[in-house]
């Protein structure tokens, strides 16, 4: 029907030479009044039920073939204008049955005529051929022949969301949503269909989109399940596109669903940090404050946290800000300012900026109070300070520091006092992580241990900085030498550190990735601090392969365990429960049940030995946990189902029993009946051998 003429139908009729008859013919074909056809092609295109009929409209002409204008005679009226066509389920209406044609010079005068052609819904799929009749006043009636195609449409398959606005998601959630595939024109049906789902977005989308055969009018629901990770959020709109495909022709309407990822909202504790005082004094050279940051949003974490000086001077403050708080929790930062020893007294002012990903950015002034401290209480705390046993030198250090705060007494200059002052202050924090930095490593904290080292030299730093701010030759002395010591006792205790966290590293590489990476982020530092660049980045690539292990392998448990939940939920459905103990009453379901208690049980161990591998113990602990429940729970439905199906065998042998009993009456109450007949003379010699018969 492709090839066939689709454009408007004309049918003419000539006008005879008897005023008042005019002929039909086509507006696009020579009139042939004797072989004239027509083409009409119906595509349905609304649902099945949905409508009656389906029109198309065509153009007919009406010629007068008179050429004498200006004679009234010749002016044609035609009324009760009729078409019909005889097709069952075909109509054909014109837009008007009544109308005049005037006559034509010298072309015949021509009156256009819309006819609306109607297919009844219900007709079946196919071609229809058939005749036009055209009659009325003033027409002369003309068959035409006709010929009708229906034409089913494809089958069109909607894609839509149960709720197409998820709203906000949270990081870490999961959530469930229904797509449902329906065939929505009811006249043809889709092989192998498949639906894949798209986003840019940060989601992870969990679902079986091999739907196959789809028949007209069905229905197909997909759950797809929605993962939200923990990190690397970022905020907006984004949507979740479906696509369908199929090996038969189709069309498609299709929904997208949309979600939101919110902006994450930071809130502090304190719009201040005030320090107090401080002052040379061991013990009161550095004062610290507590900030509570909290994402008060609770969708979206705080990522890229971090603190910057902004203004004040350098050298002060130090803070450690983790850059990551998870929705709706709250994570404390200490921030300490310890004073330089080239410090002048006074009021000193800050800002420390704090700048997040998307959390906006907030900026924090500090303040601290500088005052000079006494010397006689510095070598009081010294004297009673014992060296380091895995430290020997540290004994010569405190002499040194001792001897040098000795000789500051007879000092007046201001300066002079202050320097020396840091070389002792130093030396304090020094021994003071020395000694934390042992006892860390004998509890088994190395991570603690690899961080009073990388303190200590820090502390190592200040010494040095008041030796070589000193300019007085007898102080010096004396300041050297606890420069040169302490660098000794520092290398010697780092690379002490670095051997045990080395060592301890190799040992948890394959079972602890988290507590590995940061052994090895300890190793790089302390590495860079003894100026190794090449270990360093060693050490710092070998942090970043343990990082990825460590998230591939929480991504992998994650996904294990959903699945497992899934497991279970399905078995469960399939049996009955109170509490905690389920029964499988149908036999049937037997099998399905043990089966998904066992996948669940074996994704559930591995997803423990994942958590377990990547250092989230308690993860794992609660997986172990669930790991002994469902064993404990499958032999339970196991013992449950062999004593169920042992009463159920035993139900049926006692029907077999009574059965066979019930037979063996009736046939021994057929036997005595017999007898009684012969005996009583009521039966013949036939009946008698039956009886004889039926004894042997």
């Amino acid at each position: 029907m492709n090839s066939r003429v689709l454009a408007l139908v004309t049918i003419t009729v000539v006008l005879l030479a008897v005023p008042g008859v005019i002929s039909a013919i086509y507006t696009d074909v020579t009139p042939l009044m004797d072989n004239n056809q027509v083409y009409v092609d119906f595509i349905f295109n609304a649902p099945k039920g949905k409508t009656t009929e389906f029109p198309i409209e065509r153009t007919v002409k009406f010629c007068n073939y008179n050429n004498e204008t200006d004679k009234p005679e010749q002016y044609i009226s035609v009324s009760e204008l009729d078409m019909s066509v005889d097709i069952e389920g075909i109509s054909a209406t014109p837009e008007k049955k009544s109308f005049t044609v005037p006559p034509g010079d010298p072309e015949p005068n021509c009156e256009d005529i819309t006819v609306t052609f109607k297919a009844s819904s219900s007709m079946e799929e196919g071609e229809y051929p058939g005749t036009l009749n055209i009659k009325g006043t003033n027409v002369k009636e003309t068959d035409i022949t006709i010929y009708v195609e229906i034409t089913y449409p494809p089958a069109t398959i909607n894609v839509t969301w149960g709720q197409e606005d998820w709203g906000n998601l949270k990081a870490n959630s999961t959530s469930t949503h229904v797509l449902t595939v329906s065939e929505v024109m009811g006249y043809d049906s889709a092989d192998n269909v498949t639906v894949t789902l798209s986003t840019k977005g940060p989601i992870a989308l969990s679902y079986d989109g091999e739907i196959g055969f789809l028949g007209a009018t069905k229905t197909a629901p997909i759950k797809v399940n929605v993962s939200v990770p923990s990190k690397s959020l970022k905020p907006g709109q984004y949507t979740v596109k479906p696509e369908v495909t199929s090996s038969s022709p189709i069309k498609k309407e299709i929904t997208d669903a949309r979600y939101k990822i919110p902006y994450p909202e930071m809130t502090l504790s304190l719009s201040e940090l005030d320090f107090g005082k401080i002052t040379f004094e061991p013990g009161r050279e550095s004062s610290v404050k507590t900030l509570v940051i909290n994402e008060s949003g609770g969708f979206t974490p705080i990522e890229g946290l971090k603190a910057t000086l902004i203004s004040g001077e350098e050298g002060w403050i130090s803070f450690n800000v983790s850059d990551y708080i998870p929705p709706n929790e709250s994570k404390e930062f200490d921030f300490m300012v310890f004073l330089p020893p080239q410090a002048s007294l006074g009021t000193k002012n800050w800002v420390i900026r704090l700048s997040t990903d998307y959390a906006g950015n907030r900026d924090i002034k500090s303040r601290v109070i500088v005052y000079f401290p006494g010397i006689e209480r510095a070598i009081e705390y010294l004297n009673n300070q014992s060296p380091l046993p895995e430290y020997p030198d540290t004994g010569e250090l405190l002499e040194n520091n001792i001897l040098l705060l000795e000789k500051t007494k007879e000092k007046n200059e201001i300066r002079k006092i202050s320097m020396a002052m840091s070389v002792y202050s130093g030396t304090r924090t020094f021994l003071n992580n020395l000694r934390q930095a042992a006892t860390s490593k004998e509890n088994g904290d190395l991570n603690r241990a690899g961080d009073m080292i990388i303190r200590a030299n820090a502390a190592l730093n200040k010494i040095k900085i008041g030796d070589g701010n000193l300019d007085d030759a007898e102080l010096k002395l004396y300041s050297t030498r606890c420069v040169d010591l302490a660098d000794r006792i520092w290398n010697t205790a780092s690379s002490d550190i670095l051997s045990t966290l080395k060592s301890q590293a190799k040992l948890d590489k394959e079972t602890n990735y988290k507590s590995t990476a940061l052994y090895y982020r300890r190793i790089s530092e302390i590495y860079s601090i003894r100026q190794d660049k090449a270990n360093a980045e060693k050490y710092s690539k070998e942090e970043k392969e343990m990082e990825n292990r460590y998230k591939d392998s929480l991504i992998q448990a994650s996904a294990l365990k959903t699945e497992a939940d899934e497991d279970i939920k399905n078995a469960r459905a399939r049996m009955f429960g109170i509490d905690s103990t389920y029964i499988v009453l149908n036999p049937v379901f037997y099998d399905f049940v043990s089966k998904s208690y066992k996948t669940a049980i074996e994704k559930y161990t591995r997803a423990e030995e994942l958590y377990r591998n990547a250092g989230e113990l308690n993860d794992a602990a609660l997986l172990s946990d669930t790991v002994q429940e469902l064993t404990k729970q499958k032999e339970m439905i196991y013992r449950s189902f062999i004593v169920y199906g042992s009463f159920l065998a035993l139900l049926f042998v006692w029907f077999v029993v009574r059965v066979s009993i019930g037979w063996q009456r009736f046939k021994q109450d057929e036997r005595e009946e017999a007898l009684g007949e012969i005996v009583l003379g009521g039966k013949g010699e036939k009946e008698r051998e039956k009886v004889d018969k039926s004894q042997r």
